[in-house]
């Protein structure tokens, strides 16, 4: 039965989408579309089939005699980035590739070796400068390098 119940639940997904499949307007429509479709259909098949629909995390919780747990605190957001040196090019250019990703060429100079001297900001900048198949990049790396 719950082989059976698992195949008419992913047909009547299969379903709903071949149903909004033309649909066209903005996203975010289609989107709630299609869940309401999808849930519609479902809790159709679902019956038909005489299944129960299923249970809510709060209502598994509360059948267990759980308390409920406080949502986790939301994830601190990013510290800014450091303030580029006056006067110095492409201090302010974001590296959007690598293990740096999302830190501007000066955030990432500004990262100091680890406890054997090694792996540094500059030290990466200068691997960048030597290795990126990125040409805009290696010019600006070049020229960030030689003005810092």
């Amino acid at each position: 039965m719950d082989r059976d119940l698992s195949i008419i639940a992913q047909n009547a997904g299969s379903t709903a989408a071949a149903i909004l499949g033309p649909v066209q307007g903005d996203l975010n429509e289609y989107l709630a579309a299609y869940d309401h479709v999808r849930q519609h259909v479902f809790s159709g098949t679902l019956a038909l089939a005489g299944g129960q629909q299923p249970l809510s995390v709060a209502q598994v919780a509360a059948s267990l005699g759980a308390t409920p747990v406080a949502a986790a605190p939301a994830p601190a957001a990013p510290a800014a980035p450091a303030a580029a040196p006056a006067g110095v090019p492409f201090a302010d250019e974001v590296v959007n590739f690598g293990k740096h990703r999302g830190k501007t060429l000066a955030a990432i100079d500004a990262i100091p070796a680890d406890s054997k001297g090694q792996n540094s900001g500059r030290s990466y900048l200068e691997w960048l400068r030597d290795n990126t198949n990125n040409a805009g990049m290696k010019s600006k790396v070049t020229a960030y390098l030689a003005a810092a």
